[in-house]
């Protein structure tokens, strides 16, 4: 099915293809909303009300963009009239315990984590959308609204500092290994 006949059917109440769009798009959805808000319950409320916006204005998909990138402006938006409702800001220490994995590897997590969190929130989604959501930067442009030059000018920034903020730390690590070895 077409992006655009799942969009029809789903303005005109169809409640499988409403499910398949679920399907399709609400664990991406929900990655990249978690990684901009580091909360999981903020993440999900925020994808169930991307999905809610997406059923209600099914009607306007135009297919100039693909469902895919339609949805994840809609995620976008509604991330940003969050931000602006929010008055504190989420720190590492309210990330998700990390599952039974080796020690370097939740340390790396854990980095990671701060690093992306520490980036600005337009640099952290172009990452995101790019680097996770494999999205090409012409639909990174969309989703964001912003020009191709700038989704490619704020991912090589969003490398830069992250290139920058996580090297020492790996180097520290390195060296811990090379101690207890």
């Amino acid at each position: 099915m077409t992006d655009t006949e799942l969009a029809r059917r789903i303005a005109d109440g169809d409640a499988d293809a409403m499910g398949e769009m679920i399907r399709l798009y609400h664990a991406g959805l929900y990655r990249f909303l978690r990684q901009l808000t580091r909360s999981r319950e903020d993440a999900e409320d925020l994808a169930q009300q991307t999905l809610i916006r997406a059923r209600d204005g099914a009607g306007r998909f135009d297919a100039r963009a693909s469902m895919k990138t339609w949805l994840h402006s809609i995620a976008f938006h509604e991330f940003t009239r969050w931000r602006r409702r929010q008055r504190w800001h989420l720190g590492l220490a309210q990330a998700p315990p990390i599952e039974d994995r080796r020690f370097e590897a939740v340390l790396e997590a854990e980095w990671l984590e701060e690093a992306l969190g520490s980036l600005p929130d337009g640099m952290r989604a172009v990452f995101l959308l790019h680097e996770i959501e494999q999205m090409p930067l012409a639909e990174v442009a969309a989703v964001l609204g912003v020009p191709v030059g700038t989704v490619k000018s704020r991912l090589f920034n969003a490398r830069e500092k992250l290139r920058a903020r996580l090297g020492d730390r790996r180097e520290v690590l390195h060296a811990t290994e090379a101690y207890e070895s």
